[in-house]
């Protein structure tokens, strides 16, 4: 419908083209035999659709919304074909799903290259774009200029719990194992404050077990801060997670949850797992500050990431 002065036109919806296909998926970074959820997003009002999942089970697919589950580790393409009155149109997208095996025991990432690291993912709470970044200009203890942070100065995430997640990793005949980390923060004041919890899944981050939380100044490495806080060399402290209630899990992953208030900037760097591996000869272990123990290991509480 347009205007022009007092009169009043109408210029029909062009519906005389074939579709346009398009869709989406709930997860593209999987776990080996986990079950994704495609949704069909085509324009121009399709009536029939065909897919195609390379590498996933079923290997094709009639219904507009699918549950496809892959099996085998490997990058594979999604095709979908839509139909409607007035023809048919075809997408494909390459490497669109990628299925990914489990680490082996020690993992380091220091956050240098892309962000996220590889096969690692971000999980935006309420989709408001707000997420983990990288940092270019201070790393752990000064030692490099690279790490992840959460801008917790610029952007009020009140109750908002925004995360960056580890891939899979295998603590399958293991002992010992632990996950150490390097953060800095410092408050806003006694009032605005934020926190940073870890979260463990043994299946595929589906949910997950927190296991460390730590907020106002049980987390601050500074004083308050009314600024947008940038660590010095000494403002940074390293903290040890223990993970002995998972040994013999193939696949776990790890959540570094920012829990904010309007507080200031949280920041991690130096992520490591290590154990000792059973069968083998001891490793050298990497030093370490460890400022605290966490128990109970792990807590109760849960968290779900969609």
């Amino acid at each position: 419908v347009g205007y022009y002065g007092r009169g009043v036109w109408e210029l029909p919806i062009n519906t005389s083209q074939a579709p346009a296909p398009n869709f989406t998926v709930n997860k593209q970074i999987i776990c080996p035999n986990t079950t994704v959820n495609f949704t069909d997003l085509s324009y121009g009002t399709p009536n029939a659709w065909a897919w195609t999942f390379t590498g996933g089970s079923p290997a094709t697919s009639t219904l507009a919304n699918p549950s496809i589950t892959y099996s085998v580790p490997g990058v594979y393409p999604v095709t979908l074909s839509v139909t409607n009155v007035n023809g048919t149109s075809v997408l494909t997208q390459t490497a669109y799903i990628t299925v990914i095996s489990s680490l082996v025991l020690p993992v380091t990432q220091s956050f240098a290259g892309v962000f996220p690291p590889n096969n690692w993912t971000l999980f935006d709470d309420t989709q408001d774009q707000v997420i983990w970044q990288k940092s270019n200009t201070v790393g752990g203890f000064s030692t490099s200029s690279e790490s992840a942070f959460y801008d917790n100065y610029n952007f009020a995430e009140l109750g908002k719990r925004d995360a960056i997640i580890t891939q899979n990793f295998n603590l399958v005949a293991v002992t010992n194992p632990k996950l150490y980390f390097d953060v800095a923060y410092a408050r806003y004041d006694n009032v605005n404050f934020d926190s940073l919890a870890v979260g463990v899944s043994t299946n595929c981050g589906q949910s997950y077990n927190i296991v460390y939380t730590k907020g106002s100044t049980t987390c601050s490495t500074a004083s308050d801060n009314t600024g947008f806080f940038t660590p010095t060399a000494t403002q940074w402290r390293t903290d040890t997670v223990y993970l002995n209630a998972y040994i013999g899990q193939p696949e776990v992953m790890i959540a570094f949850q920012n829990r904010g208030h309007y507080g200031n900037v949280l920041y991690l760097d130096n992520i490591n797992l290590n154990a000792s591996v059973i069968t083998t000869e001891l490793k050298t272990s990497v030093a370490e500050i460890s400022m605290f123990d966490i128990y109970p290991n792990p807590a109760n509480e849960k968290i779900t990431l969609a």
